[in-house]
């Protein structure tokens, strides 16, 4: 049985190249060349790069995180006695919203990928800290995904919104389409898992890097919160296509958009990079200043988050959970830190709204990461 809530991690699906230190297009033949007489740029399409750690990088997403840093350290040890916020058959109740979770699978790092789980910074080549945008901007664009299992296309979202904006030419995407192109790439592969909730996280994004997937505005087709339900909102977006099935389109279970997204100028998702399951990879994409898609499990250490600022540490020490527990969130900093556990955290946006964590961002210590993250993945370019 599929419960409703997060990313499905699986391993890789495609062929992945040789992780020999060569990056570049050729090592993704599915890529496909959008490129045309008007300069647009051709896809690169989904690679597992090697980053090299020699490479001189410019200081461009450094940041003063020194507030977050010594509230990480004060609230790290809290836990044991406060409430914990209990998971019962996949189903997480977040203030006044019910969240449901699935299980999901690690995607480690390869044997032969060498320094994959290296986590010191000058060993990688990145500097102490990174902030791939404002947090003015981060908080501003936290939002919930309401009781369905959309958390994936959520992340995917905010990850080409911050491109978007820093291209000078922001959108807000729309996640209920989103969620509609995800499964249609899944469902290619896995015709079984139409009307099951969550995605195969990685299988999606690489889908999007390596076909022309347009993901278009949120006006075009607005969200709806609720699961297999659309009296609500029909009631405040009458018009609007939604139907009771898990991506609520039109036509045969649910698979066809809203009209108006056909029609919609949409953004499509250029490069993206497999990190696997590897702070030190998280690290290297942040520093560039790629948004990394993070699949984890939330258990109950980060589920108490709310209670302590929004830092995530581990103190419960359950690394996975009596019931199943996949979530996905987006990384967006990072903070190196002799202080705090395992040596520093990684900044995270979450999609339980504005209530949970810190105005939606949670501060997760790197010993929680190396317990709690299932696979992670860069989203590099978008035109």
């Amino acid at each position: 049985m599929a419960f409703p809530g997060v990313a499905w991690v699986r391993l890789p699906f495609f062929e992945q190249p040789d992780t020999d230190g060569d990056t570049d297009a050729s090592d993704t033949d599915s890529a496909i060349d959008t490129g045309d007489s008007d300069g647009v740029p051709e896809k690169v399409g989904f690679l597992y790069p090697e980053y090299d750690a020699e490479e001189e990088l410019p200081a461009t997403y450094e940041a003063d995180l020194d507030d977050i840093t010594e509230e990480v350290i004060q609230k790290q040890s809290l836990g044991e006695n406060l409430p914990v916020i209990e998971i019962i058959n996949g189903t997480l109740e977040v203030g006044d919203q019910t969240v449901q979770l699935v299980e999901q699978n690690s995607n480690p790092c390869p044997d032969s990928l060498e320094g994959c789980t290296e986590i010191d910074s000058a060993v990688l080549g990145v500097g102490e800290n990174a902030l791939v945008a404002s947090r003015e901007f981060l908080t501003g664009q936290v939002v919930s995904q309401g009781s369905r299992g959309t958390c994936a296309a959520f992340a995917i979202s905010a990850a080409v919104q911050i491109l978007t904006a820093r291209n000078g030419n922001a959108v807000d995407i729309g996640e209920q389409t989103t969620y509609l192109r995800a499964k249609t790439v899944e469902a290619e592969l896995y015709p079984s898992t139409w009307e099951q909730s969550g995605l195969y996280t990685d299988l999606v994004i690489e889908g999007f890097a390596e076909n022309p997937i347009s993901l278009v505005p949120e006006d075009a087709w607005p969200y709806n919160p609720d699961d297999h339900f659309c009296d609500d909102y029909l009631d405040t977006y009458p018009g609007e296509t939604c139907t009771e099935t898990e991506v609520q389109g039109s036509g045969d279970l649910g698979s066809e958009p809203d009209p108006d997204v056909l029609t919609a100028e949409g953004v499509e998702i250029y490069e993206a990079h497999g990190l696997y399951a590897s702070i030190g990879r998280v690290k290297q994409a942040l520093y560039r200043g790629y948004p990394v898609v993070l699949s984890i499990n939330a258990n109950s250490d980060f589920n108490v988050s709310t209670y302590k600022s929004g830092v995530v540490s581990w103190v419960f020490q359950v690394d996975s959970c009596t019931s199943v527990c996949g979530h996905a969130i987006l990384a967006v900093g990072y903070q190196d830190d002799p202080d705090v556990d395992g040596g520093g955290y990684v900044i995270v946006e979450n999609s339980w709204g504005d209530d949970w964590g810190d105005d939606g961002l949670a501060y997760v210590t790197y010993e929680w990461l190396e317990n709690s993250m299932m696979d992670a993945n860069a989203i590099v370019t978008v035109e």
